[in-house]
């Protein structure tokens, strides 16, 4: 009986090496598989440029097909509209009032330029004598 025990001990240590070489072998060939796998996937960009097919569904009609028009939707379609044609005339009120008013200051600014280089350029060209005599006629004025 020690030896038939022996030799079943012996046959289960050989049966379990077998099954972890198969387990190993398993494990090998997924690793190989995903590497596969892997190499053969295309990348995003590859993807990204590949052509692909779609479905496409097509239904037939009947000759005499009416789609459903609700009543409340033609209101709710014109009152959207009034609706714009107000935002668009207040739009268009304000871009008047801004545009009126810019222009102002543009006329405004560009006269005080000009009488600041007319000033400028008379003080420049007139001789300093005569420049005396005016600043002190001016002074007795006031």
């Amino acid at each position: 009986m020690g030896e038939q025990e022996q030799e079943q001990e012996q046959e289960q240590e050989q049966e379990q090496e077998v099954k972890e070489q198969v387990k190993e072998k398993e494990k090998e060939k997924e690793k190989e598989e995903k590497e596969v796998k892997e190499k053969e996937a295309p990348s995003f960009s590859e993807r990204k440029h590949q052509k692909t097919s779609r479905e496409v569904y097509f239904s037939v009609l009947p000759d005499k097909y009416e789609p459903l028009i609700e009543e409340d939707g033609d209101e709710e379609a014109a009152e959207r509209r009034r609706r714009k044609e107000e935002k668009k005339k207040k739009r268009r009120k304000r871009c008047k009032k801004c545009r009126k008013n810019v222009g102002k200051a543009l006329r405004f600014s560009w006269r005080c330029l000009l009488t600041g280089l007319q000033n400028m350029a008379s003080a420049y060209s007139t001789p300093l004598s005569a420049m005396s005599t005016v600043v002190s006629h001016s002074s007795s004025k006031a």
